[in-house]
């Protein structure tokens, strides 16, 4: 069962969700005459991710579940800046005796962790528009993680993010 807190903050991921898509709408038509004029560039991306350092101790489980989304506003020929939003999802099934401190139980158990990117992101393109283009990027944001553990008919939980 979510507490409030839990439910409160999947809340504030949601609605940050739809102030972006709310901020590309608008965006649009504050740069409507420079977008057309250089172009935008939007991407959907389906993702494969290995866990690494905290998240593999949690779930080592490689990851066929995620997806990105990054939209490229041009505002020269060769630079174009954005942001992208993602999800990933994360799940390790385990079976047999688990101990906790002083508790032993013996079951299943399911660890999931989904992460979900909210970045600002710059790319500097090679070559001439319409041609063969080489590119390079950096992203900087924030990264929400919602980690469930679930034993039997119990749900836990635990959530982070990298400006905590």
């Amino acid at each position: 069962m979510k507490n409030k807190t839990e439910i409160a903050k999947q809340r504030i991921v949601k609605l940050l969700l739809v102030l972006t898509l709310s901020f590309l709408a608008l965006a649009g038509g504050a740069f409507t005459e420079r977008a057309f004029a250089q172009g935008a560039l939007a991407v959907l991306t389906y993702s494969m991710a290995l866990p690494t350092g905290d998240l593999a101790d949690y779930t080592d489980e490689f990851s066929y579940r995620g997806f990105s989304f990054d939209y490229r506003f041009f505002v020269r020929d060769q630079l174009s800046v954005g942001f992208g939003l993602g999800w990933q999802n994360f799940s390790e099934k385990e079976s047999g005796t688990f101990n906790q401190g002083t508790i032993t139980a013996t079951g299943t158990q399911v660890r999931y962790a989904t992460g979900y990117p909210f970045m600002a992101t710059g790319y500097l393109y090679t070559g001439e528009s319409g041609g063969l283009r080489l590119y390079g990027g950096l992203q900087a944001g924030l990264y929400y993680v919602v980690k469930r553990f679930d034993f039997g008919i119990y749900s836990f939980y635990e959530t982070s993010s990298n400006s905590e």
